[in-house]
């Protein structure tokens, strides 16, 4: 169980919790739209790329919320918590804004439609070192050399 205390990781709580689920049910999107943009390109079924995109925006909304809850997070602790998290919620919202960008351009241009399927890798390569942040074992801090 956590310890309550200024300046220890603990000093999150209220914040770990909701991070961490918003952190698996965004990552649980971003999954579940390339497998929706996988039925689109390869079965044709043209009412997936629909759900892709509102999953999408959806998926933009968790990432703003978790830059949200890790810069509380930060300033709660003293340890130095959320500042990893926060800045990889920036990068991951970041992303997302380019994703959306690039999804909805590349209804007409080819160009925009290429640079749609790596960054949908990218933000899934975020999303995972956000999720072993947000699971990581709670404890002090390692000491610095």
């Amino acid at each position: 169980m956590e310890t309550i205390a200024r300046g220890q990781p603990a000093a999150r709580v209220g914040v770990l919790q909701p991070f961490r689920l918003l952190a698996v049910v965004t990552a649980g999107l971003i999954l579940v739209q390339a497998f929706l943009a996988g039925q689109w390109l390869f079965q044709s079924q043209v009412g997936a790329i629909s759900i892709h995109g509102w999953l999408g925006n959806t998926a933009f909304l968790g990432a703003i919320l978790l830059v949200v809850l890790a810069f509380v997070g930060m300033r709660r602790s003293g340890s130095g918590w959320g500042r990893a998290e926060l800045i990889l919620s920036i990068v991951l919202v970041l992303l997302m804004t380019a994703q959306l960008g690039l999804g909805y351009s590349g209804r007409a241009s080819a160009a925009a439609a290429s640079l749609h399927v790596p960054n949908g890798v990218l933000l899934t390569m975020v999303i995972a070192a956000l999720l072993a942040l947000a699971w990581r074992p709670a404890g002090p801090p390692p000491a610095r050399r």
